[in-house]
């Protein structure tokens, strides 16, 4: 009892302990001579809990495999030890990650009824989502062949899956400490599969997953419509791998016939034989004619720009793809000879809309007759959705799920009020009574502004916040749709190419977080936001100039370059977050 109470307290003291009884060797390292000065009590405090989370890592995983370490694993895990024990030995860090720990141990005991209904019906929802995922990976691979049973078990897992959902939300809605923690544990696990895939499953992609899975289980082809950056290639790609568990089989529509996408003819010493392209293979699941047996079930075809085709040959091609059935026999062009569909084929184009930006063209009525449109929008950015912000954040959040940055620079700002509400309250026998209370209601702060004549408020708060709102200006300005600087006039508010998107913000936020932690994050951002856009010439200059402006709306300057940060000056304070604080 009273060792695990120190664990609770003090669980790297010991993890040290029994690491020296279990490994004498590691008993004799000595604490690390390096230099953490750079790095404030906080910080130090995050890499002392870092390497420990480093450290179990690298041996749970050894020893559930039953492996011994390598030389070189040893070397390294020496390395890792020595800095812990520099780091923990150190009084000022070790008082810092102690603070931080009970910190969090106190917020999660003062929740733990509630917590633990959490943990029941989050395990509900996991096992109701995993029932969906494999009852529709199921449907789509028999399709031509279900039965009632098949699509009985698909829908009520859906409506158990929307019920639990439901019944988490009503769960938090009245413990804001509780919401909090979930929203942590969420962020933890959407940035760890982030990390995986490089693909965020926002709310609005979520969406979307679902509507092309049951578009796709219907047999029919789908056109994926969206704006230059909205990453329509990107969720097409992974909805067919949450489908299919396999990559696509990608290929572009610009000067590409529906021969050339099937086989081509080939001659060696055994003769001749048609090896199989593109939509041949993914028809086929077999690599050429001499194959006897498919070597997979098929696959999804991705098609990027379809619309760059002919017209003629594209309604040829949809003609074809919109007939085949998984499943069915198809007799193919070009080898003339006739196959199964195979269970895991699919069709999916991706394209732009047609504007004068871009190149592509309307799709005829007779092409769009054979498939489904799903229109794919830029991911939101509201005060009710703030999806950009969000995904912001979660490439920021390491692998042990901490979120290393300083809590001014990426907080929204809040102003408080005070309501009375009638709450419901259980008084000393354990029976529930309604009573008038006096509640703190915190929403966000806004500033107050006058552009063109009209008044309008914009976000206060860190930079993250408020660049998270500067990028879906720029979406909505690539848009079409009326901004911020809408009194400037329709022409005048509108980009041609779309200047900075939020793939490459989080690939910048990926490297501040592996690579750059320590240096100030809005000064980091601004430098590649000019370094990869403002100050590339390759861009229109009305462009930059505009995409500028949209950034100086939300107070921050990209014209010029941040001033220079003396290395050598002192840390700033920084503090870690708990998962409260951080959900």
């Amino acid at each position: 009892m009273r060792q695990l109470k120190r664990l609770k307290q003090d669980p790297v003291a010991v993890f040290i302990s029994r690491l020296e009884e279990a490994a004498p060797d590691l008993a004799q390292v000595a604490p690390s001579s390096a230099d953490f000065s750079y790095l404030s009590a906080g910080q130090r405090a995050e890499s002392l809990w870092a390497t420990f989370q480093d450290i179990k890592g690298l041996l749970s995983g050894r020893k559930t495999k039953g492996e011994k370490l390598s030389e070189a694993d040893w070397k390294s895990l020496e390395i890792r030890v020595a800095h812990l024990k520099a780091l923990y030995g150190d009084e000022e860090t070790r008082q810092e990650y102690l603070n931080a720990h009970q910190n969090s141990v106190s917020e999660v005991d003062g929740i733990n009824g509630e917590y633990e209904k959490y943990q029941a019906l989050k395990r509900q929802v996991s096992q109701a989502e995993a029932t969906v995922d494999l009852s529709a990976k199921y449907i789509f691979s028999r399709r031509g062949m279900t039965d009632e049973s098949d699509r009985l078990t698909y829908e009520i897992a859906e409506r158990a899956l929307e019920k639990d959902h439901k019944l988490l939300v009503q769960l938090t809605k009245n413990n804001p400490d509780l919401a909090a923690l979930v929203q942590y544990e969420t962020f933890i696990s959407e940035a760890k599969e982030l990390r995986q895939t490089g693909f965020d499953w926002s709310p609005s992609r979520r969406k979307l997953l679902k509507q092309i899975r049951d578009v796709l289980m219907s047999d029919t082809p789908i056109f994926l419509y969206g704006e230059s950056g909205t990453g329509k290639s990107s969720l097409a790609e992974q909805a067919v791998m949450k489908l299919t568990g396999r990559p696509s089989i990608r290929t572009k529509g610009r000067n590409n016939r529906l021969d050339r996408m099937i086989a081509k003819e080939k001659i060696d010493a055994e003769g001749n034989f048609f090896q199989y392209i593109e939509l041949g293979r993914a028809i086929t699941g077999r690599l050429s004619t001499r194959d006897d047996e498919p070597v997979d079930e098929g696959s999804i075809v991705l098609e990027e720009e379809p619309n760059l085709k002919d017209a003629d040959e594209l309604k040829d091609q949809m003609a074809f793809i919109a007939a085949l059935k998984a499943n069915r026999p198809v007799t193919l062009p070009v080898t003339g000879e006739t196959v199964t569909v195979m269970p895991q084929f699919g069709w999916i184009g991706t394209l732009n809309y047609a504007r004068a930006k871009y190149v592509g063209k309307d799709l005829p009525a007779e092409v769009l007759r054979k498939g489904r449109p799903i229109d794919v929008p830029f991911i939101e950015q509201t005060e009710e959705n703030p999806e950009i912000y969000e995904t912001m954040l979660k490439s920021l959040i390491d692998e042990n799920g901490r979120l290393r940055v300083h809590h001014a620079l990426i907080a929204p700002a809040y102003r408080f009020k005070e309501e009375v509400k009638t709450i419901k309250q259980k008084d000393a026998t354990g029976a529930e009574r309604e009573v008038k209370a006096t509640l703190q209601i915190r929403e966000l702060d806004e500033d107050e502004v006058e552009l063109g004549g009209v008044k309008k408020k914009k976000p206060k708060g860190g930079f993250l916040w408020r660049l998270s709102f500067a990028l879906d200006q720029l979406n909505k300005s690539i848009s079409g749709q009326d901004t911020v600087l809408a009194s400037r006039g329709k022409e005048q508010q509108a980009l041609r190419k779309l200047i900075v998107d939020i793939g490459k913000v989080r690939s910048w936020l990926i490297e501040y977080q592996t690579v750059h932690r320590t240096e100030d994050l809005e000064r980091f951002i601004i430098e590649h936001i000019r370094d990869e856009s403002i100050n590339q010439e390759s861009l229109p200059l009305e462009d930059r100039k505009l995409a500028t402006d949209f950034f100086k709306y939300f107070d921050i300057d990209v014209s010029k370059e941040p001033p220079k940060v003396d290395k050598s000056a002192k840390p700033k304070a920084f503090k870690p977050l708990s998962a409260l604080e951080m959900g």
